[in-house]
Parts: structure tokens; C-alpha cells; sequence
């Protein structure tokens, strides 16, 4: 694996970067970097990834109160030479002023900037971050500002400053080549951000929408549950809550599914493959077709999957959600898995395996996902080894994913839900004009994970030269999360490790200081009884033992001692705020949505739940903690550099 970048700021007692964030030319430079590192638009990933010169391209501007820097550069395959890459990345950089910047791409890259911001503002965590940040940058109002600088941004403002700045004797490079006669960029000067916003009012935004009671009764009551009947017999279930939102935004998601343990056998890499290439390119539309027609709508898509499954993870505004469903529909029913994109994802899906057979973190959850595997290596359920995953991808052909699209791919087992500002009728008709007159897929059936006692192993797993140690342990645990004792664990593991004010945390991190992050977690199926309790901690290589006689001590004393009711009342206090607070967030009541429908349940299960922790009392806690957790009964894994400490 090589990684290099070019960086455009140059070092020295006389520094050249980019202009402060509180700069209107600082906007437009923005704007030039994201027409170089686009995907797969972009310059740089046509010039090297397109050209089998590297396996990824990345580029992107720093905004900074101070002035800034953009960075460039490349994920390269072992095997790639880094030379011809660093000459085609240098190469496009300095063919800004011969091949000028097109306005297709300028306003892909400003429809795009601009949906994104949509998206911050319509989400008050998220614009509470940004207005934070804008703060930080000199005044708030930058936000607003900026968005209005993107708006009236010419080509010729991108064209000029991307020119004037982006010049070789402004970019750190992994090799320095001295020239007798430097062309300098332009000096910035500071920028005052209250004098430049001193008359500046902005404009009016979307108008105040009413308070929404996120009361479980409350949303089983507005949400929308008939399902959507299908030409060929079948249905969509369907979860549809309408109510207005900042933005007018609605978070949705598709889920398909399909065969079984035993039509899945040998179908790893191609049902990962298939779900990973559905947007890169269909029987009508290219790759950058799909991204072009998504930033028309201001839509953000995100499509996944494997083993029986796809998802769709759509957010639009709510008049263009209906065409991005009819999109996703395209995509499912089209693909067209061009070569050339199969190739790249090869090239990219090896690199990251590559990268991560060195890594502490990916080592310690493999080893102890590969202890507790007990399905033979053809089963989805499988835990390969990276060795093995190679092989699989290697192997991997065009003709694989055709086919595996033309068995499974279908109707039968299509679950949808949206949550937002979008009109039920017209989702409910998008669906149908997407998904009607479509063969049906294998008949699903869920793969089971049921629980079965592992023999509690320490594995050590050496990683030359890596400055942080990764532990992981994992304990199984006889439990379904509607047996009573689930909730107590819950809590139970709040209060042990499941918060920055968690029994681990404070003696680990803050009194000893041995580790950078430590915690735990708890969960349980909720279709069988099959759950873990795991723990995980980032550290230092040599604090290991002290990690481990801390961890240790800790897990005895929550054993011997307990938890008080005042412990218990304030963890479930802080639970219960935060179920509040997630259950007025769009995206997440989409995605519990999703849980429910494929659980068989209504947020009646989560008032449930609610009730259960606010009568927990200290003796349902420790009765349940005493019962399932056994130190000895952890299987741990370490991962670092332990040999040169």
C-alpha cells in the first residue's frame, strides 16, 4: 500500500496557502478543488484511477480563520509505482490554465455543496455543529454567507483563483524540486470577518415548523402502515410518517430481501459486489449519469448489502423523493456492472483488505469473529480470512454478478419507510411505477445466529510498528431482548462502560490515564436468544498489562459491589433522554422504523421499553449483571506491537 499527496501550501518563512475561510475568493478555490477530486467525475480520479495508476484519489480545501491549505493525493495498490502517479496528479494541477474548468462542472459541484448545506440546515444537530465551526472561523453568519457566495460564484472567479493559486511552487510534495525562478501565488492578507460582515443580514429562511410529539403513541398514530399491493401478488410493507421539517426533507429507506442459508452458499463476494456496483452504472444510465440525476434532486444515496440483503439509505427534499425512489428502483432492476468499474472496485476492495491486515483494530475483530465461526467457509455467515477474501475477489467475474442479480434480485420481501416532509401518495405511486411488473425473488428466510458457548481464549496478535494497541473482548450471551434481563444489562453496561462517566472510563482513562478510549457494549437479538456483551480499549503498546489488571479490577468490584438505586436513576434518566432524543430525529425514526417492520413490532415495543426503564430499581440491575457477566468467560484479543516495546 502507498499513499502520497501534494499539498498547496508552501512551507518557509514566506508561505503561500489558501486564503482564510472568511474570504469570497476562498469560496471559488472550494468550488476548483472539488472539481479536481470528484468522483468519478473528477480530474484526478479520470487521470489516475481510470488509467490504473492508483486505487483512489482524494482532494479537498481546509478552511481555517488563519489561511488555509487544500491537499491532494492518492491511495495506491501495492505493486503501483508511485512516480507516474505523483507526475499525472502534478500533471492535472498544472493543466488548469491550458484545459479550463467547463461549467457542467462547476455546477455539479455547486448543486451538490448546496444540497449539502440544505441538508445541515434542515438538521439542528447538525447546523448547530456548523454554526459552531462558522464561530470558530470569526462569526456565525459565515454559514449563511457562504451559501450565498457559492449561489453567485462565477466559472471565471474558479477559473481565475484556481490558476493564480494552485501553481507548482505552491504545493509540498513528497519530492522537492528546486526551480531558479519560482512563480510565487498571490499573499493573501487576513481576513476581518466583522467588517466584512458588517452590513450583511442574509436572508430569510424556512419558516419555523411546529414542535413534533415524539411520544411513542404519538408516532404509531401519524405513521402510515397499509401495505402496497404489487401486480404479481406480492407487497411492499410500508412505514410512511409525513410531518413537516426544517428544509423540507424526508430520510427514507429501501430494504430487499432474499434466499436462505442454503441458496447464499458460495455467495459472499458476488452479493457484496452486486449491492456495491448498483449505482455505477445501469443498461441506460452511466455512473456519472446516477451522480448527476442525484444532485439534480439534491438527493444523498447510499446502497449496501450482503448476504440476503440490500438497503437503500435515500434523503430528499420532498418533492424529488418520489423520482429518487423511481431511481432506486432503475438501479435494482438495471444494473449493468460496466468492466471497467468492476476492476476499480477490485482494485479498491484489495486495497483496503490489504491496509487492513496491518491494522490493530481489524486483526483483534477478526480474530475473535473467526473463534466464535462455527459455519463452513461456502456460508454467508462465514468469517474469512483476509487471505481468503483476496482469493474470493480475485476470482470474482462479471458474469458472477449478472447471474447472482438475475436469481435473487426481485420482489417478495420489500420493506420502505420514510419519515419527513414528502406527500404519501405519491411515494405510494412511485413504488408501484418502480417496482410493479418485476420478477420475483427467491423466498427470504433470515439467517439465524443462534447462541452457543466459545471456549474463552487471549489471542496476542503482533503489529510491527504501529504506535496503538487495539483489545477487544467479546462475552456470548443466552438472551433476546424482550427477556427482562436484557434492559437490566442495558443499564447495567451504561453504567460500567457505556458512557464517558462509566466506571471504565473514569479509572482507565482519567485516574490512571492508560488508555486514549475504553468502553463496553451490550446487545441481543431480538429474534432469538443470542447476544454479547463486548469491551474494547485503544492504547498505548506498553500500558497493556496495566489495561488489562484495571479492566479486571473494574469488571470484580461492579461484581462484588454493585450499583446503587442513585447510580441506576441517573443511568436511566440519561437513557430515557437519550431515547428522547433519537426518537425526534428523522433519520434514525426511518431506520427503528425498519427494525420494526422486519421485528413485527409498532413503537409500542418502545414505550415498553421506556416503562421497563423507568421502574428499574438497583436490585433488577445487579441480580442481572451477577447473572451474565463472567470475566472468565471472555474471549480477548490483542493487537500491537508488543515485540520491540
Amino acid at each position: 500500500m502507498l499513499w502520497f499527496a501534494a499539498m498547496a501550501a508552501h512551507p518557509g518563512s514566506h508561505p503561500v496557502p489558501y486564503p482564510p475561510a472568511a474570504s469570497p475568493e476562498f469560496v471559488a478555490l472550494d468550488l476548483g478543488t472539488s472539481i479536481l477530486a470528484d468522483v468519478p467525475s473528477g480530474r484526478l480520479y479520470k487521470a489516475l484511477v481510470d488509467q490504473k495508476l492508483a486505487a483512489r484519489t482524494f482532494g479537498y480545501a481546509r478552511g481555517m480563520r488563519q489561511p488555509g491549505y487544500a491537499l491532494f493525493g492518492a491511495q495506491l495498490e501495492t505493486g503501483m509505482d508511485p512516480y507516474p502517479a505523483l507526475n499525472a496528479l502534478n500533471t492535472v494541477l498544472a493543466d488548469i490554465a491550458n484545459t479550463p474548468f467547463t461549467q457542467q462542472e462547476l455546477d455539479r459541484v455547486k448543486a451538490r455543496s448546496l444540497t449539502q448545506w440544505s441538508q445541515i440546515h434542515a438538521d439542528p444537530a447538525h447546523l448547530a455543529a456548523a454554526l459552531s465551526e462558522a464561530s470558530a472561523l470569526g462569526d456565525w453568519r459565515l454559514f449563511f454567507w457562504q451559501r450565498d457566495q457559492l449561489e453567485k460564484t462565477s466559472l471565471d472567479d474558479v477559473q481565475r483563483l484556481a490558476t493564480q493559486y494552485l501553481v507548482p511552487d505552491n504545493r509540498t510534495e513528497g519530492l522537492y524540486l528546486p526551480t531558479p525562478a519560482p512563480q510565487r501565488a498571490p499573499l493573501p492578507t487576513q481576513a476581518e470577518p466583522s467588517r466584512l460582515l458588517n452590513d450583511y443580514t442574509g436572508r430569510a429562511t424556512t419558516a419555523d415548523v411546529a414542535a413534533f410529539d415524539s411520544s411513542p403513541a404519538a408516532i404509531d398514530a401519524q405513521t402510515l402502515r397499509a401495505p402496497l399491493a404489487l401486480a404479481d401478488g406480492t407487497s411492499i410493507e410500508l412505514a410512511l410518517l409525513p410531518k413537516p421539517t426544517r428544509g423540507n426533507r424526508a430520510e427514507a429507506r429501501l430494504l430487499m430481501q432474499f434466499g436462505n442459508a442454503e441458496s447464499l452458499q458460495g455467495q459472499r463476494m458476488a452479493s457484496s459486489a452486486v449491492a456495491s456496483l448498483l449505482d455505477h452504472g445501469t443498461l441506460k444510465l452511466s455512473r456519472q449519469d446516477i451522480q448527476d440525476r442525484l444532485i439534480e434532486l439534491e438527493a444523498d444515496l447510499s446502497l449496501g448489502g450482503g448476504a440476503g440483503n440490500v438497503v437503500a439509505d435515500i434523503s430528499a427534499p420532498d418533492n424529488n423523493l418520489p423520482a429518487v425512489i423511481e431511481l432506486v428502483a432503475h438501479l435494482l432492476r438495471e444494473p449493468a456492472f460496466p468492466a471497467e468499474e468492476l476492476d476499480t472496485w477490485k482494485t479498491q476492495v484489495a486495497t483496503s483488505i490489504g491496509s487492513a491486515m496491518a491494522e490493530p483494530g481489524t486483526l483483534a475483530s477478526q480474530a475473535l469473529a473467526r473463534h466464535d465461526n462455527p459455519w463452513p467457509q461456502t456460508d454467508p455467515r462465514y468469517t474469512p480470512t483476509f487471505t481468503e477474501s483476496l482469493d474470493e475477489l480475485q476470482a470474482l467475474t462479471q458474469d458472477d454478478l449478472v447471474q447472482f442479480h438475475q436469481r435473487f434480485y426481485g420482489t417478495g420481501a420489500l420493506k420502505f419507510t420514510a419519515v419527513g416532509a414528502f406527500d404519501p401518495a405519491a411515494v405510494r405511486s412511485a413504488l408501484t411505477k418502480g417496482f410493479d411488473q418485476w420478477k420475483k425473488a427467491p423466498a427470504y428466510v433470515r439467517l439465524d445466529n443462534p447462541y452457543r458457548e466459545i471456549k474463552p481464549v487471549l489471542l496476542t496478535l503482533n503489529t510491527p510498528d504501529k504506535a496503538n494497541a487495539v483489545y477487544m473482548a467479546t462475552l456470548p450471551l443466552s438472551l433476546q431482548d424482550d427477556n427482562p434481563d436484557y434492559h437490566a444489562l442495558y443499564v447495567a453496561n451504561y453504567l460500567l462502560g457505556g458512557s464517558n462517566r462509566s466506571r471504565l472510563w473514569e479509572r482507565i482513562r482519567v485516574q490512571e490515564g492508560i488508555s486514549y478510549g475504553v468502553g463496553s457494549n451490550v446487545s441481543a437479538s431480538a429474534y432469538e436468544p443470542s447476544g454479547a456483551w463486548g469491551i474494547s480499549g485503544i492504547l498505548a503498546p506498553e500500558n497493556a498489562e496495566r489495561f488489562k489488571t484495571a479492566l479486571h479490577e473494574e469488571l470484580g468490584k461492579a461484581l462484588q459491589d454493585g450499583f446503587t438505586q442513585e447510580d441506576v436513576q441517573e443511568a436511566t434518566q440519561a437513557l430515557m433522554n437519550l431515547r428522547r432524543l433519537n426518537r425526534s430525529d428523522d433519520d434514525t425514526l426511518s431506520a427503528v422504523w425498519m427494525n420494526y417492520l422486519q421485528e413485527g413490532r409498532t413503537f409500542a415495543w418502545s414505550a415498553r421499553v421506556d416503562d421497563i426503564l423507568q421502574n428499574m430499581t438497583a436490585d433488577d440491575v445487579n441480580r442481572a449483571l451477577r447473572t451474565y457477566l463472567k470475566p472468565d468467560a471472555f474471549s480477548a484479543a490483542f493487537a500491537g506491537d508488543f515485540e520491540s516495546r
